[in-house]
């Protein structure tokens, strides 16, 4: 590979790396959940249609469904959007409330890993995509939806985080 391509696909890394866990116009996603009360994140705030909860649980089915394409399996879409958003509003304690956290940033670290492979390696089951096509789902899908519970979060006064936020 020539030296402009191999730079080139180190900073498609980078990118994909700093959009993953908030770096540069992307926030972090520990931070969004970093100090939230487990029973502040099923109440609905005014004007919007679900829960830190729902958003969380869509998170993660996402998240989950391209982590599945990167590593072969070949999940069926669901029929309709609705299909992966959760039905429940709220966790049923802290327990499961911190466990949901910490699974949808342990798929944040196996997107990171994924980045350490060929980036630019089409899918088998899916040649028109590339591995960095579907960590780059991953990262803009991330984005958008972290980027709702942080306004969700100030809108039920909860925001900035203990970590700072985006309060610099």
């Amino acid at each position: 590979m020539p030296q402009d391509e191999t730079a080139a696909v180190a900073a498609y890394r980078r990118t994909l790396v700093n959009a993953l866990h908030g770096m540069a116009a992307h926030v972090d996603p520990a931070g969004v959940f970093d100090g939230l009360d487990w029973q502040l994140t099923g109440r609905v705030p005014p004007g919007l249609e679900q829960s830190v909860w729902q958003q969380l649980g869509h998170l993660t089915y996402w998240q989950d469904f391209c982590l599945d394409r990167l590593t072969g399996v070949d999940r069926q879409s669901p029929e309709h959007a609705a299909d992966s958003w959760p039905e429940e509003t709220e966790p049923e304690n802290s327990a499961a409330w911190d466990e949901a956290v910490a699974r949808f940033l342990d798929g944040v670290n196996q997107a990171q890993q994924a980045t350490e492979t060929n980036l630019v390696v089409p899918l088998l089951r899916r040649p028109e995509t590339s591995r960095g096509d579907w960590i780059g789902t991953i990262a803009s899908h991330n984005s958008y939806h972290l980027a709702q519970i942080v306004l969700m979060r100030r809108l039920l006064g909860a925001w900035p985080p203990p970590s700072g936020g985006d309060t610099w």
